[in-house]
């Protein structure tokens, strides 16, 4: 029978997941990404305890690997198909122990199983948030005749990006987080030097961010450019020579998602090298 084991570490949870994880390591990337950068700071996503759980067969198979970082939602990452009993163990033991879940991530169709699961047993809703595919690229196709250079972001382009980073979520989300929660996380990105800038003619443009490094590959996010910048490619230009310079600098490939209601994005990724890997889901769950 499937056994549900929940970690205190993440450390701990790594050595029994991580190396089942990496054989798919680009479909995993996102877990794997987060859970390493709370190893290394407890504190990256926020105070808040993580939930980091597997579900093991009775051969010590990985058949599941789990994380939340309150006050983020649920990551769903199955190593086989067909894992309904293991996401069953998982939601009896954070319905069971109170945990909250706002939302679940995972590959199609897991989170939507999980989601249906959950509302079933709570008497909530389930609804699709976003509809996402991940993305990889190994080889840049820059784009010809935009205008403009990459920089990285210094500290005094950090209120301009944290207000991009404003007007970002609330594009993509509809709401935004608080400044005070904005401001700390863009200065010490900025301090770390994952933020850079389209610049044209000494003015930023457009913007992009690097994160989520692990063995073979780093994340490609946050992209923006606003209303009266758009149309002009700076943002494919932007996100081609950051992933660019991830290549040169000893990744093997970079990774992004992007949001499918947005066909624009898609296709310009696509245009400079980016190939689909698979499609994710994130449902909002209420009571």
């Amino acid at each position: 029978m499937p056994e549900f084991t929940l970690y205190s570490q993440p450390e701990d949870f790594l050595k029994t997941a991580a190396e089942p994880l990496y054989r798919q390591e680009a479909l995993n990337s996102l877990i794997l990404g987060i859970v390493e950068r709370v190893a290394e700071n407890p504190q990256q996503y926020g105070q808040d305890t993580p939930f980091l759980g597997t579900v093991h067969d009775e051969d010590g198979k990985l058949l599941l690997a789990t994380a939340m970082t309150p006050p983020y939602g649920l990551l769903l990452a199955p190593t086989v198909v067909g894992v309904s009993e293991a996401m069953s163990l998982v939601l009896d033991f954070m319905l069971a122990q109170d945990w909250p879940l706002p939302d679940v991530n995972g590959k199609k169709p897991y989170a939507e199983q999980f989601a249906n699961m959950w509302a079933e047993r709570t008497g909530g809703t389930a609804q699709l948030d976003m509809a996402q595919r991940l993305y990889a690229l190994h080889k840049v196709k820059p784009p010809i005749g935009v205008p403009g250079e990459m920089i990285v972001a210094q500290p005094e382009h950090t209120d301009l990006v944290a207000e991009w980073v404003r007007n970002f979520e609330i594009d993509c989300f509809g709401h935004s987080r608080s400044m005070d929660l904005i401001r700390p996380s863009v200065e010490q990105r900025i301090e770390q030097g994952a933020w850079h800038l389209w610049m044209l003619d000494g003015e930023p443009v457009s913007m992009c961010l690097y994160g989520r490094p692990i063995r073979s590959t780093c994340a490609v996010s946050g992209v923006y450019t606003p209303p009266k910048y758009r149309r002009n490619g700076y943002a494919g230009a932007c996100v081609a020579a950051l992933s660019q310079k991830l290549l040169d600098d000893g990744f093997t490939y970079t990774t992004l998602f992007t949001d499918l209601a947005n066909p624009t994005s898609n296709s310009v990724y696509m245009k400079i090298g980016y190939e689909p890997l698979g499609d994710f889901d994130k449902y909002m769950l209420k009571k």
